[in-house]
């Protein structure tokens, strides 16, 4: 009986082991604590947007994001347009950069004058675009444009470079410029007309060529913009007719023949040349005088070649005959015309220019004499007929810069 009870108790003790064994393997499931899912996002709310400038072509609005809809934040800007609701499919612009309260600021271009837009802000997150009240708002008007009056410079009888520039846009965009000329008063683009490939710092120039001789033209430049077609000052200018020269020889019948021939041909070549390519109007005599080294003239008319066979040629007659005119010759070519070694008359200089292809091209001189073509020697006598012909360019240039020709 006694080992019995001690069984009974042995067994009582592993049974409660067993039982505060059990407990812990089947307590109760511990119940995680699962956060509550955020709220969804939404579309971003923006305030209505307010202009801070305007004028005929451009309008600067600001706006500002007041809630991102729990979202970041990936576009905002202001979009416009000529009918009451504007969406990013309109036009629409962006702003450069963004304030850390949500402030940003935006410039519309390309505004017509005296239009009615509405616009609103906009912004952009993840769950899609939220858009502001809309903003109405009118453009400036267009004034006037205005244009200055033309500067005319003659480069070769039939052709001129005019030059003028755009005073006021009247706040639109320029879509061209140019000159319209006439015979007739008034001109407009109903007459002739050219119109400039460009136009830089408000300035703009063209060539007119093509020019009846002997005529009287009227001019003015014109400026085209989204209000219309304004014109400058009416101006007039005069074309001239072709020049005529005559040429004398001096005692004829005491020059050696074969130095009248050279002198005769040399002449008639240069002649020739001058009456085509200037206006010039000149009365020459040609003396034979074996005194003297090479050739020499002046104002007057007097031209005088010596010996030296090399002089007797086209070369020399025309920068003698330039002297004839007053190159070297008279107060205005000393004491206006050439400064500091420069010639400073317009037109000669830019039919120099034009003549050569080089808009970069000066005419040099000093109290006697201009270079380059101006064939200061035997030794710079090319006998090439295009250097000839730039010399008499050059010198319809003087011409209409006032040299005094007789």
């Amino acid at each position: 009986m006694k080992y019995k009870y001690r069984i009974k108790k042995i067994l009582l003790f592993i049974s409660m082991i067993g039982f505060f064994t059990n407990c812990g393997k089947s307590a109760p499931n511990i119940i995680e604590e699962i956060p509550p899912e955020a709220p969804p996002t939404a579309i971003p709310t923006i305030t209505s947007p307010e202009i801070t400038a305007s004028s005929t072509t451009q309008a600067t609005l600001k706006a500002a994001v007041e809630h991102t809809g729990g979202a970041a934040i990936t576009t905002r800007g202001i979009c416009w347009a000529t009918h009451d609701s504007p969406t990013i499919e309109d036009l629409s612009a962006t702003p450069e950069g963004v304030s850390g309260s949500g402030n940003f600021e935006v410039t519309l271009t390309g505004l017509a004058g005296g239009t009615t837009y509405y616009a609103r802000a906009y912004a952009i997150n993840s769950v899609g675009t939220g858009y502001s009240d809309v903003l109405k708002f009118t453009t400036e008007r267009y004034e006037d444009a205005k244009v200055s009056d033309v500067q005319i410079t003659f480069y070769n009888l039939h052709s001129m470079q005019a030059v003028a520039e755009i005073i006021e846009t009247g706040g639109a965009d320029v879509a061209e410029a140019g000159f319209c000329y006439a015979e007739s008063e008034n001109p407009t683009l109903t007459d002739a007309f050219v119109q400039a490939s460009n136009i830089t710092n408000k300035s703009f120039t063209v060539d007119i060529t093509d020019l009846a001789l002997n005529k009287r033209y009227y001019i003015r430049s014109y400026v085209r913009t989204a209000k219309g077609v304004f014109f400058g000052n009416q101006q007039a200018f005069q074309t001239y007719p072709k020049g005529k020269i005559t040429v004398n020889f001096h005692n004829p019948e005491n020059i050696p023949a074969d130095v009248l021939a050279r002198l005769k041909e040399m002449a008639a070549h240069g002649v020739r040349l001058l009456e085509e390519h200037t206006s010039i109007v000149k009365t020459v005599t040609i003396e034979y005088n074996p005194g003297v080294p090479t050739a020499d003239a002046s104002i007057s008319g007097w031209m005088r070649w010596g010996a030296n066979v090399s002089y007797q040629k086209t070369g020399t007659f025309l920068h003698e005959f330039s002297h004839t005119i007053g190159t070297g010759q008279s107060s205005m070519w000393t004491n206006s015309l050439i400064q500091n070694g420069l010639y400073t008359g317009k037109s000669a200089n830019l039919a120099l220019q034009k003549a050569t292809n080089d808009p970069s091209a000066q005419l040099r001189g000093d109290a006697q004499h201009w270079w380059p073509y101006g064939i200061n020697g035997a030794h710079e006598d090319t006998g090439r007929e295009s250097d000839y012909i730039v010399t008499t360019l050059v010198m319809e240039g003087f011409r209409r810069d006032g040299i005094p020709i007789n």
